[in-house]
């Protein structure tokens, strides 16, 4: 649980939120939500993500966020596919989808990390 508020001469805003996360069918299962007020309106966001190890070197998330504000209304999805090689390289995949007001799209992206 998280508070903030900045008052300054022409701007007050507040941020409040919070998170909670618990073990679910042999992953984490983690929600939360935060709101913003700004002189300009209030933004809600809203989310959940799903991590687990699918085995001992693959790992998957699955999230989800909505956030709306006097403006926009967009939901972002997105998946994530790890594999550990080994000797510090690992290569991913990520998809995100965006929709809703806005931009939308969607954006694949496939790579591979070395560590030291």
């Amino acid at each position: 649980v998280g508070f903030a508020n900045a008052d300054t001469a022409t701007e007050s805003e507040t941020h409040v939120g919070g998170t909670v996360s618990l073990a679910a069918g042999g992953g984490t299962l983690t929600v939360g939500m935060g709101q913003a007020s700004l002189n300009a309106g209030t933004a809600t966001s809203m989310g959940a993500t799903y991590a687990m190890s699918l085995d001992a070197d693959t790992s998957l998330s699955v999230g989800y966020n909505n956030t709306k504000d006097a403006a926009l209304n967009s939901t972002t999805t997105e998946l994530n596919l790890s594999r550990a090689l080994g000797g510090g390289t690992s290569v991913f995949l990520d998809v995100e989808n965006v929709s809703g007001s806005g931009t939308a799209g969607t954006a694949f992206a496939i790579g591979s990390t070395f560590s030291f």
